[in-house]
């Protein structure tokens, strides 16, 4: 199914999509640590029904849910320039993120110092439960303008500006993630979004030697980014033996979702943990809206979390240990029993293309599009995108709001007038 889905990418010109992330992370998270690791319950037929189950509700998905490219065009010549208020919010996340990247290293007594902090520990034993600031939560709106107007410039061919803002954000990632990932995502969508403007007639050539390249690169910076992740990069040693060797080893290591599937099953079926029936999966997207400030003794609502610890009653959150994550597939096991198994794959494709979709309704917003859409290749791995896409579709409404805005001045010395005001147009 993954080839099928290859073919179609490559026929109507996507780099990435829901699909190809679904079908690609499960071969490579699942099936192939299962036949390498876990023999033993691959011949679990009962306990391999579900992963059918899921295979049929992707497959619905295939059907029922085009394959587009990650990054759409229409609207880039909507608008002359951008609105004055996207810029400056821009402008204030920008600036937000030169002076975390200034503290940081500050903080740390230099650069190099700053790369061998443990962020990874820190999070698990600190991080984890802090929950989202007000700070952060306030800062998603400039982080979005931003993207937008690395849009704008790439449309402008405003390339060194462009390229400058993109690496800042790298920059902070390097500095400030927990993860491997979020430190590829600028650029796979910068590098996406750069093919489309410019090369725009070569895009079915270009997708299958950026998926060969691409998966190289990866499993090379999967090596890099677990030293920088664990505060470990002066002893970073990227000989091809040592690629190897570690590649190897962190897979065995950290791709055991097959096996804590595996065990969530057993709890379930066995009556030693409830089932959810939608309550946590409907609720808990709600109740993660509330910071931590003002709700210190708010109960879990990631499901990772809370799985954690409720199929691995000894472990508790916050503990330092490495959380387990699920699949789409657990969880939906969990909420939804059999069926759920079913659902939410196709829900993942469907909610990650409409999110999408309503974003692309925005002027020169393919930067962000792409960003998007890569960004949610993680959640196959852990649990529903809800939060995430609520937000992004608050924020979508909120900047069309802004961009049917227009700033007047009135003369100044006019009695009793303003200076400037506020008008929908």
């Amino acid at each position: 199914m993954l080839a099928l889905v290859i073919l179609y990418s490559i026929r109507n010109k996507s780099f990435y999509n829901p699909h190809l992330f679904y079908w690609g992370v499960t071969l490579y998270a699942v099936l192939l640590p299962a036949r390498t690791y876990y023999p033993e319950i691959v011949r679990d037929e009962l306990y391999n029904m579900l992963y059918l189950f899921s295979s049929l509700g992707a497959i619905a998905a295939f059907f029922l849910i085009p394959i587009k490219p990650e990054v759409a065009l229409s609207n880039n010549k909507a608008k002359a320039q951008l609105h004055p208020i996207i810029v400056v919010l821009a402008m204030i996340y920008l600036c937000n993120l030169l002076y975390s990247i200034f503290s940081i290293v500050y903080a740390s007594g230099g650069f190099i110092n700053a790369l061998v902090i443990s962020r990874l520990d820190i999070y698990l034993k600190q991080g984890i439960m802090s929950g989202q600031s007000i700070s952060k939560i306030f800062m998603m709106l400039p982080e979005a303008c931003l993207f937008i107007l690395i849009g704008f410039l790439i449309h402008n061919r405003k390339l060194l500006a462009s390229t400058t803002i993109v690496t800042i954000l790298v920059t902070f990632y390097i500095f400030t993630s927990n993860t491997r990932l979020p430190i590829l995502f600028p650029l796979i969508a910068y590098y996406v979004v750069l093919a489309r403007v410019f090369f725009p007639q070569h895009i079915r050539k270009l997708i299958p030697l950026s998926i060969v390249g691409g998966l190289v690169f990866v499993i090379a910076f999967s090596v890099v980014g677990s030293y920088l992740r664990n505060g470990q990069i002066e002893s970073l040693n990227l000989s091809q033996e040592m690629i190897i060797e570690e590649a190897s080893s962190r897979s065995s290591n950290q791709l055991g979702y097959y096996k804590w599937v595996y065990d969530l099953y057993n709890k379930l079926q066995e009556g030693d943990m409830s089932y959810g029936y939608g309550v946590e999966f409907f609720l808990n997207p709600v109740t993660s809206f509330i910071p931590r400030i003002f709700w210190p003794q708010k109960p879990l609502t990631s499901s990772s979390n809370l799985l954690t610890e409720k199929v691995y009653e000894q472990r508790k959150i916050g503990d330092g240990e490495p959380i387990h994550t699920f699949l789409l597939i657990g969880e939906g096991f969990w909420q939804f029993s059999w069926l759920g198994a079913f659902i939410l794959p196709f829900l993942f494709i469907f909610l990650v293309t409409f999110v999408a979709k309503k974003i692309a309704n925005l002027p020169y917003s393919f930067y962000w599009q792409a960003y998007f859409i890569i960004s949610c290749m993680p959640f196959v791995r852990a649990e529903m995108p809800l939060v995430k896409s609520l937000l992004i579709l608050i924020l979508v409404y909120v900047i069309s709001t802004i961009s049917k805005t227009t700033i007047s001045f009135r003369n100044p010395k006019v009695a009793g007038s303003d200076n400037y005001i506020l008008s929908k147009t």
